[in-house]
Formats: structure tokens, sequence, C-alpha cells
């Protein structure tokens, strides 16, 4: 398997696909509270994978194994919400299907760690992100289309946080492939150019704007640690803090986002799901 096709594949499908449907919502949990909660899986499943590489190198032990086991029983809670409140049968098939890649995932995830082991978890991550995706782009269609990209947009932030963590974390732990070098360097080109997305928003109110400046700053400060990187010089523990702060933020923003949904006047197609042709500086290397 080409890991590097597949893997960019898999983030340029999140990134700019949104399939229509037409039907309409019944659902106990409002539309947007459907997306939240369906991206929010999206980042847990990348902060699953991140935490048993954290796990795997030693990187705050206990932290992460705590943080695995609490991700691991959150995701499943809203798989079981999502469930719940599926509004037509499209999804409801759909959210059977992730839940047989789930099981797969989470016993992956659960494994004694090893290098082949995370090399399962990185292949069996992507997959589950993938087919988790899907189902935010059809509960998409029933919002506003302004406020689902914002609160789409955002929350993708905060998946790529944990992406970004880890990819650091296994190439740390001795995962030196090629494609973990490259899909590092994708994913931060994705981050930086969403994180201008949101930054380049003219109708952000101050406190969302003043998030968002404090989301870029934790992302300078993260660049600053990762360009160590090709020196040799792993700071293992400030990325795993440092992307941590900057999924929490990210959260809040989309939080933000759909709380202001019914203030002021929206217009639509003034901010787009953020692509994957941005750059980020210097690339990171072996």
């Amino acid at each position: 398997m080409d890991f590097v096709r597949y893997r960019q594949a898999v983030l340029f499908l999140i990134a700019g696909m949104l399939i229509q449907t037409s039907v309409a919502s019944t659902t106990a949990i409002s539309e947007l509270e459907a997306i939240s909660q369906a991206a929010w899986q999206r980042t847990l499943v990348m902060r699953i994978a991140k935490s048993h590489m954290l796990v795997a190198a030693g990187i705050d032990y206990q932290k992460s194994k705590s943080q695995l086991m609490d991700s691991i029983k959150e995701y499943e809670v809203v798989l079981k919400t999502l469930q719940s409140n599926s509004p037509n049968h499209d999804i409801s098939e759909r959210l059977r299907f992730i839940k047989v890649e789930w099981e797969q995932f989470k016993a992956a995830s659960l494994k004694a760690p090893s290098k082949e082991v995370a090399l399962v978890v990185m292949e069996e991550s992507d997959d589950l992100l993938y087919h988790t995706d899907a189902i935010v782009r059809r509960w998409k269609v029933y919002a506003e289309e302004q406020i689902r990209h914002l609160v789409d947009t955002s929350s993708q932030q905060s998946m790529l946080s944990e992406r970004i963590g880890m990819f650091y974390a296994a190439h740390f732990y001795g995962l030196k492939n090629e494609w973990v070098i490259s899909e590092l360097n994708f994913t931060l080109r994705a981050y930086e150019k969403g994180l201008q997305e949101l930054l380049s928003y003219s109708e952000n109110t101050k406190e969302i704007g003043d998030n968002i400046a404090r989301l870029s700053n934790q992302w300078e400060y993260a660049k600053m640690s990762l360009k160590k990187f090709n020196s040799g010089q792993y700071l293992p523990h400030v990325i795993a803090v440092t992307v941590d702060t900057m999924m929490q933020r990210s959260n809040k923003i989309a939080n933000l986002y759909a709380a202001n949904k019914t203030q002021d006047s929206l217009h639509y197609g003034q901010i787009e799901v953020p692509g994957l042709a941005s750059t980020v500086g210097a690339d990171f290397s072996d």
C-alpha cells in the first residue's frame, strides 16, 4: 500500500468534499450539535492514535494511558448518541459500518505497544477517520451553509492538531518511515491553511477573533518546537502539551461559532473548508 498517497487522499476528501442529500432532519439533537459531535469523533480517532503512540514511546505514560482510555469511552458515548439520533437510513447504515470499523481500531489501540502494532493503529485510524468524516459531511447539509463550514473548519483544526501529535510521537518512537515524515508535513500544511481561513473571516466576533489569535500564537510556538525536529532535537513532552492546548482551543472556537449562529446576518461562501495547497515554511526531514 502507498501509505503517503492513501493518507493524503483521505485528508483531501475530508478537506474538500460535501455530499448533498434532501431528507429533512428529525433528530432530537440539533443539526449543529450532530455536526459538532461527529466532528469531535474525528478528533477522538486521532487522539486515540496519538495516545497509543505516546504510551508506546513512554511519553507521560500514565497521563497518556488515561487519555487513551478516556477517549475510547468518549468515542463510544458519542457513537451511541449519533446512532440514536440518526435522521435517515443512509446515516444509520454508515454508523453501523463505523461501529464495525471502530471495534477493529479500538482492539488495535489497546494492544501491547510494538512498532508493528503502531503501524496497524495508524492505518486503522485513517480508515475510521475517513468514514467518520463522511458522517460529518452527511449531517452538514442540514445546517446553515456558512455556520456549518465555520464549525467544521475549526473542528477540523482540532483533529489536525492530534494528527500532528500522532506522527511526531510515532517518529520519536522509532517509526522513521519516509511516509511518516511526508504525512507530518502534509498535515502541517493542512493545518496552516485551515488557520488562515479562520483568521481571514471578516465577520468573526471579538471573542472568536481573540481565540483564533491565541490559537495562532500557540501554532507559532508549536512550529518553533517542530523545526528542531530537523536537527534531531526531539521535544516530545512540549509537543504533546502544545497540540493538546491547540485541540482544546479549536474546540472552543467551534463551540463559539455554533453559539453565535443566530447572531448577525451571515452570507454564504465567504469561508471554505480548508484546502491542502498551502505551505508552512521549511519542511521537516528525517
